[in-house]
């Protein structure tokens, strides 16, 4: 394979680098995000729908469009806004904020919350299910053990195939009816996904993405894993400075007339930025922690911090707050190693 010379491949990853810190902070458009963790925060907005993938997928914000989500545990929290349909597959899927259109839900365990409210229809096929919230339209419910809360508010029928416990004061303008032909389709008692299995599935796709970036770039990785462990702060700076800035700098090139086509390129660069910084945090870290031992293989430090970070995926609160510190220290270490061989390379060439 021809390899770019090294002040391309810099600016290369280093326009990737930048535009991959648009995921922390404001408003995107169209965003497509792989990652241990997927967080929409509280204030952010996303435009044009949303496509995850990871261990855990969490939506605090709003997303204007539609969502698709496949992780260990998928929640669109209380509070949250998803104006377009909402397709989520995995272990553990919560819906407890407001739906706009319909609600999909494949999974080992679904709970449509109180709070929550879908004006479309709901259809789930899962281990178990329990709908407490309001459902404007149909909801069809396949799984081994169903739960209507008393707070449930269903606008038309209610169709079951499973356990039914219909609590009182649980309300369904339609009828309420049982329908085999929803196991037949794969939904119900046949239906079941393990709560780890996207935790796994994320896992093993960050060892591979990993190990072809040690492999390609070696000296590049090692550099950025020393400045994350050896500059914490500085990196952190660094990282910080480019969740605010970024987003400043990308709208003011896609509403120039030339700098339109390359925001949309953008978005497909910043997807894959957003899971190389990711895959470096983990390396980084455990390279820091293969520091106190005497070993120092560079695959095992990936494999040490993939899988302690597939691990913190079951500390619902920590495994946030360390993803989130890791992709700052990350990023400020990357965009400095960036910047470091850009001018290196632009020394050498002016020689």
């Amino acid at each position: 394979m021809t390899q770019l010379p090294a002040r391309s491949r810099a600016v290369a990853l280093l326009l990737a680098a930048l535009l991959l810190c648009t995921a922390a902070t404001g408003t995107a458009t169209a965003a497509s995000r792989a990652d241990g963790t997927v967080v929409v925060g509280p204030n952010e907005t996303i435009t044009d729908g949303l496509s995850a993938a990871g261990g855990t997928i969490e939506i605090y914000g709003t997303v204007r469009g539609d969502v698709q989500a496949a992780g260990g545990s998928v929640v669109v929290a209380d509070g949250a806004t998803v104006t377009g349909d909402v397709q989520a597959t995995g272990g553990d899927v919560t819906i407890a904020g407001s739906v706009g259109g319909n609600v999909d839900i494949a999974s080992g365990s679904a709970t449509v919350a109180r709070n929550a409210t879908v004006a479309g229809n709901l259809s789930v096929a899962a281990g178990s299910a329990v709908v407490a919230g309001t459902v404007d339209g149909d909801a069809a419910v396949g799984a081994d053990t169903i739960t209507l809360a008393s707070t449930a508010r269903v606008g038309g029928d209610f169709v079951y195939d499973g356990t039914l416990t219909r609590e009182t004061g649980s309300e369904v303008a339609g009828d309420v009816r049982e329908d085999p032909s929803l196991g037949d389709a794969g939904m119900g008692s046949g239906f079941s996904l393990p709560s780890w299995l996207g935790t796994a599935y994320g896992f093993l796709v960050n060892l591979l993405v990993g190990a072809v970036l040690l492999a390609a770039f070696p000296r590049f990785s090692r550099d950025v894993a020393d400045r994350v462990a050896g500059t914490p702060l500085r990196a952190a700076g660094v990282g910080l400075l480019a969740l605010v800035a970024t987003p400043i700098l990308l709208f003011v090139v896609a509403i120039t007339v030339v700098g339109l086509p390359l925001a949309l390129a953008g978005v497909l660069v910043y997807a894959l930025g957003l899971w190389v910084a990711a895959v470096y945090g983990q390396y980084a870290l455990g390279a820091w922690l293969l520091s106190y031992t005497d070993r120092t293989n560079r695959y095992l430090a990936l494999l040490v911090g993939a899988l302690l970070l597939a691990l913190l995926q079951f500390v619902p609160v920590l495994d946030a707050v360390v993803g989130f510190a890791l992709l700052v220290l990350a990023l400020g270490a990357l965009a400095s190693a960036l910047y470091a061989r850009y001018r290196a390379a632009g020394e050498l060439a002016s020689a």
